[in-house]
Parts: C-alpha cells; structure tokens; sequence
C-alpha cells in the first residue's frame, strides 16, 4: 500500500530527528532475512541503545537536506536502507552489526556515517573490533597491576625457597 504525502512528511521528519541526534548511523542491506531475524537484529540494537529503522532512499535523500551531512552516498547504497543509529558509542552500531552477521550472512553492510563522514563498508569492520572503553580500562589496569604482581610473586617465590632451605637444614640435624 502506497504511503500518503503526510505518511512521507512523518517519516522524513522522524529521519532528520535521527539523524541529528545519533552519534553515527551505519546501513545495511536486509534482504534475504526473513521478518523474524529482522525483529531479532531490531530488538538487539535497542537492547545496546541503538535504534534500527527500515526507510526508502529517496526519502532518505531528503531528510538529509536540512543536515551538514552529504547526501551523494545515498546512491552507493545498494538494496534495502537498513539504518542503525548509534547515540551513546558512535562505535556500537558497527559491532551489533559484525555479531549479527556472525550467524546471519544474509545481512550487508553498506556504509555509514562516523564521525559525520560518509565510510565505506570495509571500515565497519574495523570499527566493530575497536575495544570499548569498559575493555580499555581492564587492560590498562591489569598493565598497570602486573609488575606488582610479578614482584610480589618472586618474594614469594624466595620466600619457599629459604623456608624449604631451613627445612632441609633442620632435617640434616636431627
């Protein structure tokens, strides 16, 4: 069923009002998954506080006027506008991405917008594998708790070795 001009007006004003307020927004090509795996990918993205919307890219198009955002890679977008907005890690629509793709192969990237610059598929990839900032942080501490712990180990370490010399010594005397 045709969509009426309001219908239009409702979902381009919704678009632009995405498309201020994410941090990035990756698109992906959804054909081939049936509705099913798309309500699974839907829900995931709202579960890590991201958003997945179905638009067309014409109207796509025109949301994009009213932004600082190009509006020529719309073309470069094959099949079906799949957007995943990101809000709190622009990083973290990149990765819901890659994990679904793990057991969905239907599911294309095509592109995105990080860092208010268009990106090309190949790049969501690797922006996925970029550590989070929780990951980070662990890292950081456990280099930063790993030469005390080292250290305390090898006074440990001497430590049984004197005492089992003692033992040796008491042993040999009586």
């Amino acid at each position: 069923m045709a969509k009426t001009r309001e219908q239009k007006k409702q979902i381009i004003k919704e678009l632009e009002q995405e498309l201020k307020n994410a941090s990035s927004v990756m698109f992906v090509d959804y054909y081939g998954l049936d509705v099913g795996s798309v309500e699974d990918f839907r829900k995931m993205a709202k579960d890590r506080d991201c958003r997945y919307l179905v638009a067309k890219k014409t109207l796509l198009k025109i949301a994009l006027e009213d932004t600082q955002l190009e509006k020529e890679w719309v073309d470069k977008i094959k099949g079906g506008a799949g957007l995943v907005f990101g809000y709190e890690s622009p990083l973290e629509p990149a990765r819901i991405i890659e994990e679904f793709r793990e057991e969905h192969e239907e599911m294309n990237p095509q592109g995105g917008i990080f860092e208010k610059e268009y990106i090309e598929a190949s790049k969501i990839k690797e922006l996925a594998e970029i550590p989070t900032y929780d990951q980070l942080l662990s890292k950081f501490v456990l280099t930063i708790k790993a030469p005390v712990n080292n250290f305390v180990h090898a006074l440990n370490g001497n430590l049984n070795n004197l005492v089992c010399a003692l033992s040796n010594i008491k042993d040999k005397k009586s």
